[in-house]
């Protein structure tokens, strides 16, 4: 009787005296979060999951959500041909969740939502990397982004840029539909910021020979300031090349840029002129009651040598946005009531707040932060 407790109402508990059924209106609350990602991508969702875990740990220490447990399980594609609707479903049949976690990967989340699944299962998803606009409308009902998307990152930089005075700006964008988009949502802002993109290159991700020879050609391009529409490997080789002929430009990346990575890709050769878009507070500051919360937690809790991150932050956040919702619904919780909690949910974590009353995207929150000589944010 696997999460039988969502068949009896609380009224109904008391009034039972069997054994089995008194355990199931006991059960844990369950939540899951669904891995289909590999390569770097699953290096962000593993850290998504330990801070999403971390944060569940503290909560049950603190006496869980009305008396009872939360559990967060997470499972991964059975094999590299299950398919993400199926991983899905398969998930939601054996675990019953309540809610599913963190959704990583461009590929996976747009596979779901081209195949219906997410209104057959009809659990809420709380929490979506990355941001790209294209997996936010239409929106889906059943789909909560809690973090500002990748056109705030682009608006907030150019503006950012406008403001100092730095008005040429060469872009180096993946030569994906990611990277594409980054481009369009540049071109379109650029202009009201005062900006005007003097160059743009197309950069291959999978090619490190070729990302060389695109870093030299922006280089020579003379902008002002280079802003990057990369992740991961490819944006660190990108950068390390670019500093070899740009010197001391200054260098914008998207929030996809490890501050630590992008260090050791800029060789302690300029630190101070690296500034990383940011879509949650700083992970490694104890500046907010949320950030002091997650930090807690992940001593406390979290697999020894994992450190505080972005990501495992945003982990965190749709754990405690979850917590939140199932603490204000009351009754028995059942994935269709929290759905509904979570449309009208506006709610202050601890400085990071979230508004989800009429949008699907909870916070519009964009920070800069300067990356250091040790590979630590500064904002």
């Amino acid at each position: 009787m696997r999460q039988a407790w969502i068949a009896f109402p609380r009224r109904a508990c008391a009034a039972l005296a069997f054994t089995a059924a008194q355990a199931a209106c006991a059960a844990d609350l369950t939540l899951a979060q669904v891995d289909w990602s590999r390569g770097e991508i699953a290096r962000e969702a593993a850290q998504s999951y330990a801070g999403a875990k971390a944060c569940v740990d503290l909560a049950n220490a603190s006496g869980g959500v009305a008396g009872r447990r939360l559990r967060l399980v997470r499972v991964a594609a059975a094999h590299a041909k299950e398919e993400p609707a199926q991983l899905l479903a398969r998930v939601v049949q054996q675990e019953q969740p309540l809610a599913i976690l963190n959704l990583t990967g461009a590929d996976y989340v747009r596979a779901l939502l081209k195949s219906q699944q997410l209104y057959a299962s009809a659990v809420p998803v709380v929490g979506v990397s990355p941001g790209a606009e294209s997996l936010r409308a239409p929106w889906n009902p059943y789909v909560f982004h809690l973090r500002a998307g990748d056109r705030a990152q682009l608006a907030r930089m150019l503006s950012h840029l406008g403001t100092l005075g730095l008005a040429n700006v060469a872009v180096a964008y993946e030569d994906d539909e990611f990277g594409r988009d980054g481009l369009r949502h540049v071109q379109e802002l650029a202009g009201a910021q005062g900006v005007a993109v003097k160059a743009a290159f197309a950069v291959p991700a999978a090619r490190a020979d070729a990302i060389a020879t695109v870093a030299k050609t922006a280089a020579a391009s003379g902008a002002q300031a280079h802003l990057l529409v990369l992740r991961g490997e490819a944006g660190v080789r990108y950068l390390a090349a670019l500093r070899q002929h740009a010197g001391a430009t200054p260098v914008y990346g998207m929030s996809y840029l490890s501050a630590g990575e992008s260090a050791q890709g800029d060789g302690g050769k300029a630190p101070a002129s690296i500034a990383l878009a940011q879509i949650t507070p700083n992970p490694a500051a104890a500046a907010t009651p949320l950030t002091r919360e997650y930090l807690r937690a992940m001593k406390e809790f979290a697999p020894p040598g994992e450190r505080p991150s972005p990501e495992s932050l945003a982990g965190c956040i749709a754990a405690r946005t979850v917590v939140e919702a199932l603490r204000r619904m009351g009754g028995e919780p059942t994935p269709a009531r929290l759905t509904a909690q979570l449309w009208n949910l506006r709610a202050d974590l601890g400085g990071f707040v979230l508004d989800l009353t009429g949008s699907n995207v909870g916070s519009h929150l964009v920070d800069i932060g300067w990356v250091d000589a040790g590979g630590r944010l500064r904002f």
